[in-house]
């Protein structure tokens, strides 16, 4: 009940991400949503009774769950292309290395209130980011904020030590400046951009394929985690375990999105997930079974933390983290459902995976390829995404013709 609780209030969590993010900035709405995590979660921790508890578990998903999205955008909006992969991959580590922590504090501190405490006491810190990082630039000039990003940009070039052309500075903070009593500012005339982005058939078609790939995501996920406990008989080993898997997919996401390109990772991925989830039916060795196990389990996370990168790059800058925040929303209907999943057989699950995960891939086939691209600032870049041609490496010059000697007799 407690879980099914939490589910029910994450779309509220994605909803209030997406706008906030979108409407007061990314830094805003990370800082807001991380102390209100750390405040519910410690006042969880004292709950009298379990109707204060289920109450307080729905209102630190709805108004706490949302800071890592808001923070996610704000990575991504500040990587250069080339680096976007390296920061996933720094962000799906620092995950999984943050899970197998917290079985090795469920295991020391086995009473619940006492790792409630542990657990969200540190939260509490987190809006001290606000003094530590600045507003994305990217969002800040989507809305016409143009002297504060200018701003944010001299900055990032004197901590670097980088000269800035001044030329592009001035045409950076020049144009209309966002009026007092507008508060989202922005371009388009006024016009809500989730209107804009309903009115694109190529951004809604685009919209549709993240959505069920984030459903696929979630359901073949968290599926194959809740059925990664029954691998052995400590639970706290197991679900170490598969936080584990998490470092590995995550180390990969790093080489593969940059050397492959996120649409190919991606594809892949879903299906290498499909074919290990079915192959069991074929298999009935038990050790090449648990090996499937973990390949599929490894997978999937791959494509899910990818799912993360590919999205933020595929929408314009106005509707960006609405847009993430809506496709996770969609994706929570794979999560719900993937609790429900031991009900039913080893097999009858293995076939919903493997399916859901290769209908995923199919469907990946319909996006462009946004590696190297740069993020689109407003919706018409966005319809006309592309990824930059790779530019052959030029051929090596020929090599320099031998010197000839002369001597007397030839002459």
């Amino acid at each position: 009940m407690v879980g099914s609780v939490r589910n029910a209030a994450l779309p509220i969590a994605l909803l209030l991400t997406g706008y906030i993010s979108d409407r007061w900035g990314r830094r805003t709405a990370f800082c807001v949503f991380s102390g209100c995590a750390g405040t519910l979660g410690l006042v969880k921790s004292f709950s009298r009774d379990y109707h204060m508890l289920v109450a307080f578990e729905f209102l630190e998903a709805a108004l706490g769950y949302g800071f890592n999205s808001a923070g996610y955008v704000m990575v991504v909006e500040s990587a250069l292309p080339s680096q976007r992969a390296a920061f996933a991959c720094a962000t799906g580590v620092a995950y999984g290395l943050g899970g197998m922590l917290f079985a090795l504090l469920a295991w020391r501190l086995q009473y619940w209130r006492k790792l409630l405490r542990a657990v969200y006491a540190p939260a509490l810190l987190l809006p001290l980011y606000w003094i530590l990082v600045d507003e994305s630039p990217r969002w800040l000039y989507a809305t016409a904020r143009r002297k504060r990003a200018g701003a944010v940009l001299r900055k990032a070039a004197q901590w670097n030590k980088k000269t800035i052309d001044e030329d592009i500075m001035k045409t950076i903070e020049s144009g209309l400046e966002r009026s007092a009593d507008d508060p989202a500012g922005g371009e388009g005339d006024g016009v809500n951009p989730w209107l804009e982005l309903v009115r694109s058939h190529v951004l809604m078609m685009r919209f549709a394929v993240c959505s069920w790939c984030w459903v696929a995501a979630a359901f073949a996920y968290y599926g194959l985690t809740i059925n990664s406990v029954s691998l052995s008989d400590d639970k706290y080993t197991n679900f170490a375990l598969n936080m584990a898997m998490e470092v590995v997919a995550s180390l990969l996401l790093m080489m593969a999105l940059e050397r492959f390109g996120r649409k190919k990772s991606v594809f892949f991925s879903f299906l290498l997930c499909g074919v290990a989830c079915v192959m069991p039916h074929f298999v009935f060795h038990k050790g090449t079974g648990l090996g499937l196990f973990f390949l599929g389990k490894l997978a999937i996370t791959f494509a899910f933390n990818s799912m993360y990168v590919f999205t933020a790059e595929l929408f314009p800058t106005r509707t960006r983290s609405s847009a993430l925040a809506a496709c996770s929303l969609v994706g929570r209907l794979g999560s719900i459902a993937a609790t429900q999943t031991p009900l039913l057989s080893m097999y009858v699950q293995a076939t919903l995976y493997g399916a859901s995960s290769l209908l995923a891939a199919l469907a990946v086939v319909l996006v462009p390829e946004t590696r190297r691209a740069s993020l689109p600032l407003q919706l018409r870049d966005a319809e006309h995404l592309r990824a930059p041609p790779r530019v052959p490496p030029l051929p090596a010059p020929p090599p320099p013709a031998p010197s000839t000697r002369v001597f007397s007799a030839d002459i």
